[in-house]
């Protein structure tokens, strides 16, 4: 996907894509990852929306700054990205995993600019004692004998995907490698937040969206109680990753938002 590059001047240099045409939809991806994972999502999306998908700090080929290691930071970032950006009538926004937190607190800081909240697989916990045990799992899980980087159950949940390439599991692991100390950020970032208490606070139409596989799955009837005003939706023979696996759905989804 060709790309462009964005100074924010102090708040973090980004490497974005940028294509299409409409309204602006603002993408954010998961966890130690990039843009890349909503590589099959953005045909579809262009064609309806003028996307802007960027590396968030510390993964992809935007600036690490070790400052910027949690949802709140992100979001602050993002917030200095989309005034450099001028999105000032106002832009669509959706993230996923990680990035659906970001998303959410990102909307909660500039509630007029947000016109419209897709939330997919968003790490939401029955409670703080549901979002500690399972950060701590992650940890443990997470740092192997040879450092960072250890593969994290994505032979599994990938061997669910009708549109799995042969080295989907290598070409995650390799984003993953490559993000090193901010994978470990972004799990804590996820375990720092509670977000189905955030998410009370939201007013911006708000659609979300799970698979049926996805291992955040047991947290979102805490989301659907803190999003009574939401869209929920649960996605069949879908796992953690629904832009990938469900790129057409994804893009029903975001039209959604505008009706």
């Amino acid at each position: 996907m060709p790309e462009v590059k964005v100074d924010t001047w102090g708040g973090g240099k980004f490497h974005c894509y940028e294509g299409g045409k409409g309204p602006v939809l603002l993408l954010l991806h998961s966890m130690a990852a990039s843009k890349w994972s909503w590589s099959r999502s953005i045909p579809h999306l262009e064609e309806h929306f003028s996307v802007c998908a960027p590396d968030l700090l510390g993964h992809g080929r935007s600036e690490a700054k070790r400052d910027v290691v949690s949802v709140e930071h992100h979001a602050a970032a993002l917030e200095r990205l989309a005034k450099v950006l001028g999105l000032t009538n106002g832009f669509y926004l959706a993230g996923a995993a990680l990035g659906a937190l970001v998303a959410m607190e990102l909307t909660l800081r500039k509630p007029k600019l947000v016109r419209g909240l897709l939330l997919l697989g968003a790490p939401a916990f029955p409670g703080k004692e549901a979002r500690l045990e399972w950060l701590g799992n992650r940890v443990a899980t997470f740092v192997g004998p040879d450092g960072l980087a250890a593969p994290m159950e994505e032979a599994t949940i990938f061997a669910r995907y009708e549109h799995r390439p042969d080295d989907l599991v290598e070409r995650v692991n390799e984003e993953r490698a490559q993000a090193g100390l901010w994978a470990l950020h972004d799990l804590w970032a996820i375990g720092a937040y509670d977000a189905a208490e955030r998410a009370r606070a939201i007013q911006a139409r708000t659609i979300t969206a799970y698979g049926e596989h996805d291992p955040f799955l047991p947290g979102r009837p805490a989301l659907m109680k803190a999003l009574p005003k939401a869209e929920h939706v649960l996605l069949e023979g879908v796992a953690h990753y629904p832009a990938w696996d469900a790129p057409e759905r994804v893009t029903e989804l975001a039209l959604a938002l505008r009706s």
